[in-house]
């Protein structure tokens, strides 16, 4: 396409209003990584599941914050429905299917004026882009892939179906699945069928340099006295899926074993700030001697919780 500008368009579900999960953080690192090594003829253009003002997932300064951060390279920003009005970034798949729907009529319009052009989409709530595209734009595509249905909710076949579809199409048309870890690679080869081929990496984490020790810090005042020698840390979101319960049973099989237990600090998180059904389990089953750290997102302090003895 003579005189077309090349072309970068990044759709995320999670870390331009606010971030409710790693993956949030994770998507906003790599727009910054984006905005300090893009060539300035590349036009970039994110495209975000819309949060509104008064949704308890928004939140302002991580929002103005992102909003500078592409400003730096006059990035475009588009707004994407999924069809909750704003409230949610997640939701089920119905809500999945409207924003890979809106995505997907955003990228054709802008692909189809590029040249060269890519368009990387992160997480499920993007997995249908593929079939909405025309064969060319879904072969300029890669779908990032942290997790899937089969690991969160494997009760939930339809959802399943429905990502292995969409995936398997942007790897027929020539696009790629770009996997996070090993795990999820083998993961997406063996549950989704996914050619191996088709499969890229873009593994999380920090890069060797980035591993770097930050300043010596006494931190001990701020744990509980039974925590001060040492300490079991778990931390993520509140859900079923991250293995808590597992957690609490082996170390209360140990305990009843006469090992040594140490103090558990178990922080598991949530965009809200009352505590969830879950949350509320989570506490009951811990003994007196341990605490949880529930509440809000790590963005803002996390409330602090000890559960009842002997459960």
């Amino acid at each position: 396409m003579t005189g077309a500008r090349p072309a970068l368009v990044v759709a995320v579900h999670d870390g331009f209003y606010g971030f409710g999960t790693g993956a949030g953080r994770s998507n906003r690192a790599f727009l910054q990584v984006l905005c300090e090594l893009l060539d300035p003829s590349v036009r970039l253009t994110v495209l975000p599941v819309r949060l509104a003002s008064d949704s308890a997932e928004y939140a302002a300064a991580w929002h103005r914050e992102t909003l500078a951060l592409i400003g730096t390279v006059n990035a475009s920003v588009i707004p994407l429905d999924n069809g909750t009005a704003g409230q949610t970034r997640f939701g089920s798949l119905g809500n999945f299917r409207r924003a890979s729907s809106s995505a997907a009529a955003e990228i054709t319009r802008i692909l189809s004026r590029a040249s060269p052009a890519l368009a990387v989409a992160f997480d499920a709530p993007f997995f249908g882009i593929a079939p909405a595209l025309p064969r060319q734009d879904a072969a300029r595509t890669v779908n990032v892939a942290r997790a899937t249905a089969a690991l969160h909710a494997p009760a939930d076949q339809e959802r399943t179906d429905w990502e292995r579809s969409g995936l398997l199409a942007t790897a027929r048309a020539g696009g790629r699945i770009a996997a996070t870890s090993q795990h999820i690679r083998q993961h997406l080869a063996d549950a989704y069928s996914i050619p191996p081929p088709a499969i890229t990496d873009l593994i999380n984490g920090l890069a060797p340099g980035e591993n770097r020790p930050g300043p010596a810090f006494d931190g001990t005042s701020l744990l509980p006295p039974a925590a001060r020698g040492r300490f079991i840390l778990s931390y993520g979101r509140a859900e079923p899926y991250k293995g808590f319960d597992d957690l609490i049973s082996a170390l209360s099989i140990l305990k009843r074993n006469g090992a040594q237990v140490p103090h558990l600090i178990l922080g598991a998180v949530t965009d809200g700030p009352p505590l969830t059904p879950y949350q509320q389990h989570l506490a009951d089953r811990i003994a007196a001697r341990c605490l949880v750290l529930g509440g809000r997102s790590p963005a803002t302090p996390l409330a602090r919780r000890t559960g009842p003895a002997g459960r």
